[in-house]
């Protein structure tokens, strides 16, 4: 026998197994149109799967009750309501409802379009410099050697499934002078490695975990680094598939030469585009 509910179980459960986004919780609702001489009846079957960490790890092991967010349990709602029509609109309703009888509402109000494969990046990064570091309030601890470093990137990121990724770059870098420190132009290339999540407001979290660069032209060239403390970046994927990366949070970051000594200490804000390798 025809199960409404059994047919919505099943399509939620093969969505959820198979998504083509990334999102982090899914909403199925159907509707059941049905003629009788009093009016239209209509049945209304919904399934909610849970946001992530509702759960346990695996979410799909479990369905949450729509507007009870406290359960695990496996559930469908369902909700019966009549609409009155009169006897002409009835009777050409009922030849329609006969007919096809079935409306499928997918809602993904929070979901986070997959990140996957390589893309291109360009994009600028802009850095105060504090050889002897900053204070609590991000002020620089002195003025000596304090400039801004400004760095125009063209690169790559390749993001795996496994929600880890690595990028190289190249930098054209441009130091405004400070209060000791002169003007100049340089230039470097490097990788890094990362980690990123989807989160509950629609966006990805990047972490980087290392960056190494070599100088390859201006006073340091041939010199190496490795820079780290690097804070969280927000990713924002468009419709098209195109990425907007920025660092919203400042951050004390070091920079280390090839023996481990913390040779810069600097704040920095960073904003990039990525489009995908066709």
């Amino acid at each position: 026998m025809f199960s409404p509910a059994a047919l919505l179980w099943q399509l939620g459960s093969t969505l959820w197994s198979n998504p083509p986004v990334e999102w982090r919780e899914l909403r199925v609702v159907m509707r059941f149109y049905t003629a009788e001489r009093r009016g239209i009846n209509i049945e209304r079957f919904s399934i909610r799967f849970p946001a992530a960490g509702e759960c346990g790890e695996d979410r799909r092991e479990s369905f949450v009750p729509m507007g009870n967010l406290d359960s695990c349990s496996n559930f469908i709602a369902r909700r019966r309501t009549q609409m009155k029509l009169h006897k002409p609109m009835l009777s050409a309703f009922g030849r329609l409802a006969t007919a096809a009888a079935l409306l499928c509402v997918f809602s993904l109000p929070v979901a986070a379009q997959r990140l996957t494969g390589t893309y291109d990046s360009t994009g600028i990064a802009s850095c105060l410099i504090s050889p002897s570091g900053f204070n609590s309030d991000l002020t620089p601890v002195s003025d000596a050697g304090v400039a801004i470093k400004t760095y125009v990137t063209q690169g790559t990121f390749t993001f795996s499934a496994n929600h880890t990724g690595t990028s190289q770059f190249q930098d054209v870098i441009i130091t405004q002078p400070g209060p000791s420190s002169p003007a100049g132009g340089s230039s470097d290339e490097g990788s890094l490695t990362f980690t990123y999540s989807a989160t509950t407001a629609g966006t990805y979290t990047l972490n980087i975990e290392t960056t190494r660069a070599t100088m390859l032209t201006g006073p340091d060239a041939g010199a190496t680094y490795t820079i780290i403390n690097k804070p969280p970046s927000t990713l924002r994927v468009a419709r098209n598939g195109s990425v907007v990366y920025t660092t919203l949070s400042p951050t004390v970051e070091q920079v280390l030469n090839a023996s481990g000594v913390t040779v810069q200490n600097r704040i920095c804000v960073r904003s990039f585009v990525l489009l995908p390798v066709e």
